[in-house]
């Protein structure tokens, strides 16, 4: 193999197509928040916040759901503030950042392990597999949490590396 993090990244550009193509059949041929009941409850609320944000509600409405997770709300809001209540918009960040959830495992496999074919191996297990397809296809904040935590990872091992030289 020549390149590995080319092959990565061709892996990773082709997890986004494949979750981007997933998304638009979910969002055009299958019932709203069939797979995902969560789906409506941040849809709501992104709109009530790009709402608030523009001006059209006079009263905070994150207040009212302050027990709850206040993060992928905003993200919602914040694509539906410029461009207007488009649940499709989310499902293809969220497409985005599943693909680059399996860059960052390719990293992180090959930093722990030092093995470019199995790192190459576990990144195409997250590129192709069915629920991690689902998953970064659909308004939810999964694929968000799978990210940070392979990406928080991989800079624990790296941060490792410096302080324990090997």
């Amino acid at each position: 193999m020549k390149n590995p993090e080319a092959a990565a990244v061709k892996l990773a550009r082709t997890a986004f197509l494949v979750r981007v193509v997933a998304a638009l059949v979910i969002h055009l041929f299958v019932t709203p928040y069939l797979f995902a009941p969560d789906e409506e409850t941040y849809d709501y609320r992104g709109d009530l916040l790009a709402r608030y944000w523009k001006g059209d509600l006079q009263v905070d409405p994150s207040s009212r759901f302050e027990s709850e997770g206040l993060g992928y709300p905003y993200i919602v809001a914040a694509l539906y503030f410029p461009f207007g209540q488009l649940p499709l918009l989310p499902k293809l960040l969220n497409a985005w950042i599943g693909s680059l959830a399996v860059l960052e495992l390719f990293r992180l496999t090959r930093l722990i392990g030092g093995s470019e074919t199995a790192a190459l191996r576990a990144a195409r297990f997250m590129a192709f597999f069915p629920s991690m397809i689902l998953w970064s296809s659909l308004m939810i904040r999964d694929v968000w949490v799978q990210w940070l935590l392979v990406r928080l990872a991989r800079e624990l091992a790296e941060l490792k590396g410096r302080l324990i030289p090997s």
